[in-house]
């Protein structure tokens, strides 16, 4: 099977910066590949070499001919005043279709082209093209495209809107759908950052269409979930190497770590050996007859072998919230919580959960649906329009905002640690951003100067030296990369005190959620356990609504009052709905007999566990 394309000794550079050094790649027809590595590495100049936009310094760039590539690029903003319409109906196989046949119309232009030897097969490929675009005139593209526009959650967007007037997520769904909706035409996706402003439904969605999607696919994504759904193999973009991995992102951490075993291992033993030759020659030197000896240790401990250590060189973002308090016996608690905005622009109602001491809630829902408020009314940044949400008095919250707002743009990054603690000295402030990574005169930058992950490590780090009992978090993974990412999850599951996260990172609250409030129909439920615990219990719901349509008995039940499966350590709240099969009841007699679950006189809409 002849490769789509292969990379070959490839370097570039840009000026005194090196991203690619003698990079090597293959990629195959139907290849499913995730493309890993830390912010600012070159994934994104990867992409422009394999696309051809960015010309490689050295070494080969071996396409196969007529490769047909589509891509999406991490900041692509198109169309202006143009409607959506009209740049849905502009996919990139049609641009390429209209810049062939202009090419060639120049050429039917010269009537000395008509005495050529190829004159024949040019109009045969006219032809052909002239088909093409024939194929996207019928109207049948900007159809399927406002299609993929939908499940992609940009259901407010009209055919008829201006790109201009867009808010930048919907104009970055506008150009996912222009590009999906012709990827049948194309061998090769090259997809950069595609999850940016999807919901999980979207999310779900993206995933499904790119496992069924014939064509090879390249991803570069931090959404750890969507890669261990959908490639079956990585490549890591490290120290302007390319290395492949087979199998999904978890199996490459698995490879990853044995990897970094053997070579721990191997430096282990060099620098050993390193220690015992410089030993020898200390104890040796001064004796003039060693002399030949010691210029000949010397010799071979030049020539040890200096591999890179991959322990050392593995920068880890070190979050410690040790500083946390706790106290209290409950954090929240919702009783018919209700919020609106005007007649008709309800985002959720009747609803209650509690948040217990220790919890660790993820949040999640559709965009639009009331997370961010929900977070704020939590803080008293805003107040219910019905119902109560009581905070304990000795809840002590740290907010992380999702635009970081609590950030003062003129503020040099010292003057900005102070704000939490106008006692930190000055050398203790530029330790504290030194374990971030800001390094030497970056600390008497603005914070306005920044970038947006940079001003996201910020605020993290704000909150580590903030003594709080309460994480209030807002999408706290955006902008960081998978590194920052499992740092953060590795401090968040150190943290004493109570954690309510909105996300839309699955992997993210799998590894640190303990409770799910999930926004349905109107309504806020409150479920045990992690995202992928939530989303089983919902096929479960779903089986055994099929088996009741099937005729086996299943029927609905309320819990009353909390209580915990000491078996399984599920823990179930007031008023969550169970669809429970004869066989299922066994396990909550207990809570059956107690009355802290009884049967549901009727089935509420979107309210199931």
């Amino acid at each position: 099977m002849e490769h789509l394309l292969r990379l070959q000794e490839v370097t570039k550079s840009f000026g005194s910066l090196t991203l690619l050094r003698s990079a090597a790649l293959d990629l195959w027809p139907g290849d499913k590949v995730g493309l890993v590595g830390r912010n600012g590495v070159g994934k994104t100049t990867l992409f422009s070499v394999i696309d051809g936009s960015e010309p490689a310094d050295t070494g080969l760039v071996l396409r196969r001919e007529g490769l047909r590539i589509g891509r999406l690029g991490q900041y692509d903003v198109h169309g202006g005043e143009q409607t959506v319409a009209g740049l849905l109906s502009q996919s990139p196989t049609l641009l390429a279709t209209q810049a062939q046949v202009e090419a060639i119309n120049l050429q039917l232009s010269e009537p000395s082209f008509y005495d050529t030897a190829g004159y024949q097969q040019v109009l045969d490929r006219y032809a052909t093209l002239q088909q093409e675009l024939a194929r996207f005139d019928e109207g049948g593209f900007s159809e399927r495209a406002a299609e993929v526009l939908r499940a992609l959650g940009a259901t407010q967007v009209t055919p008829a809107a201006k790109v201009a007037t867009l808010s930048g997520g919907e104009r970055r769904k506008v150009e996912l759908a222009r590009l999906l909706v012709s990827a049948p035409d194309l061998d090769l996706l090259l997809l950069d950052e595609p999850t940016n402003h999807l919901d999980l439904h979207a999310l779900e969605w993206l995933e499904e269409y790119l496992v069924d999607y014939a064509g090879a696919v390249v991803v570069c994504t931090h959404d750890r979930y969507l890669l261990d759904d959908t490639v079956d193999r990585i490549i890591e973009l490290e120290d302007q190497q390319l290395r492949s991995w087979g199998g999904n992102y978890t199996a490459f951490v698995d490879l990853k770590a044995q990897w970094l075993a053997i070579h721990s291992r191997r430096r282990a033993k060099v620098e050993k050996e390193v220690a015992r030759q410089k030993a020898y020659i200390e104890k040796m030197r001064g004796r003039n007859r060693f002399d030949t000896q010691i210029r000949s240790k010397l010799a071979r401990l030049a020539k040890t072998d200096r591999e890179f250590d991959p322990v050392f060189k593995e920068r880890r973002i070190k979050l410690d919230f040790s500083k946390a308090t706790r106290g209290g016996r409950f954090v929240a608690e919702a009783e018919g919580l209700s919020k609106s905005y005007g007649k008709g622009n309800a985002l959720f109602s009747d609803s209650d959960f509690e948040i217990d001491v220790g919890d660790r809630v993820g949040v999640i829902g559709p965009n639009g649906c009331g997370k961010s408020t929900l977070l704020k009314m939590l803080l008293g940044f805003e107040r219910p329009t019905a119902g109560t949400l009581r905070l304990s008095e000795v809840a002590v919250p740290g907010y992380y905002d999702q635009g970081h707002l609590s950030l003062e743009p003129h503020h040099t990054l010292v003057e900005e640690l102070r704000t939490v603690d106008p006692k930190l000295h000055e050398f203790d402030c530029k330790a504290y951003l030194g374990r971030f990574f800001f390094k030497g005169d970056q600390v008497t930058h603005t914070v306005e100067s920044l970038s947006g992950g940079e001003r996201a490590r910020l605020a993290l780090l704000k909150l580590v030296i903030s003594p709080t009992n309460l994480l209030v978090l807002d999408e706290p993974t955006n902008h960081l990369d998978i590194a920052a990412r499992e740092a953060l999850e590795k401090a968040l599951n150190c943290y004493e005190g109570t954690i309510v996260m909105a996300s839309h990172d699955r992997y993210f609250l799998d590894n640190v959620a303990t409770k799910i409030l999930t926004f349905h129909d109107g309504h806020i439920g409150c479920y045990p356990g992690t995202y992928t615990q939530l989303r089983a219990r919902q096929a479960k719901v779903r089986e055994s609504e099929a088996a009741s349509a099937a005729g086996r008995t299943a029927s609905w039940y309320e819990v009353t009052r909390k209580y915990t499966d000491w078996e399984s350590g599920a823990r179930y709240e007031p008023r969550q709905r169970l669809l429970l099969t004869a066989e299922e009841l066994d396990g909550h007699k207990w809570a059956i007999e107690t009355g802290r679950l009884v049967r549901a006189a009727q089935q509420r809409g979107g309210s199931s566990g």
